[in-house]
């Protein structure tokens, strides 16, 4: 599971990598992503995008009320 609270930029997006590549090696069913963040960089928040659809295991993301907005 990966949580992150804050302004996604650059360091967001190689954490999450990094969380998806550690899931596959061990390899998990799936990966949980928390989410709390107003948004960022937009290069970076395709990047994130970018590496889940590229996940060959499911990945499922929960928004925070607070980033929902």
């Amino acid at each position: 599971m990966g949580t992150y609270e804050g302004v996604i930029n650059p360091v967001t997006a190689e954490y999450f990598n990094r969380v998806l590549t550690d899931a596959q090696e061990a390899g998990a069913a799936a990966v949980v992503l928390r989410l709390d963040t107003p948004g960022g960089l937009d290069t970076s928040m395709r990047l994130i995008i970018k590496d889940i659809t590229a996940s060959p295991i499911p990945v499922i993301v929960y928004v925070a009320p607070s980033g929902g907005r």
